[in-house]
């Protein structure tokens, strides 16, 4: 189990968003910017947060904003500014284009047994990085990748390697990753 105040929850606000050719974070879903559904989502036991952006549009979210340290590195780029401006031991780390997560899946993941430095949800043999627990001891690994522009979030999980909790089938939806206008589009009709 990881401790809550050992953990800094760590927004991802900072991607490209080409796909949608808008900032995702900022988008609305039920009249609230996706990025809150994932601050709402935070249980109330973990008190330090972060969002990760390269945009002064999160600022009246009233949570510290970083910029990201190395840009155009997608989410590794975002998950090493996370690691080195984190002062716990652990972070969690949340993509704003996964907006139906819930504090009852970050709290199960938070309540798993393990040794390893990462904790993560899989699924038909997928694992999902951007909702997980990772111990800041796997800083120099993540540079070390990030350096050799070995951007990918599955190898980074395969090589640390993290605990793979098994997604249970009533949260498969909640995983849902909103990338394009037609993924918003079905996320407004489905949701609204």
């Amino acid at each position: 189990m990881v401790n809550p105040n050992d953990i800094t929850a760590c927004i991802l606000a900072g991607g490209k968003s080409s796909r949608m050719g808008t900032d995702k974070g900022l988008l609305l879903l039920n009249q609230k910017p996706l990025i809150q559904h994932i601050i709402d989502a935070i249980p109330n036991s973990i008190i330090n947060q972060i969002i990760i952006a390269n945009s002064d549009s999160y600022s009246p979210f009233s949570i510290p904003v970083y910029s990201d340290i190395i840009p155009d590195c997608g989410p590794l780029g975002g998950i090493f500014t996370a690691l080195k401006h984190a002062k716990t031991d652990w972070i969690l780390l949340l993509s704003c284009d996964i907006p139906l997560i819930n504090s009852s899946i970050i709290e199960n993941l938070m309540h798993t047994q393990t040794d390893k430095k990462g904790i993560v949800y899989a699924s038909n043999q997928k694992l999902h990085p951007l909702c997980g627990f990772y111990h800041v001891s796997i800083l120099s690994e993540v540079e070390t990748r990030l350096i050799a522009g070995e951007l990918k979030m599955q190898e980074l999980c395969h090589t640390i390697p993290v605990f793979a909790v098994d997604l249970p089938q009533q949260w498969a939806n909640n995983f849902k990753n909103i990338n394009t206008p037609t993924d918003y589009n079905t996320l407004q009709h489905e949701y609204a």
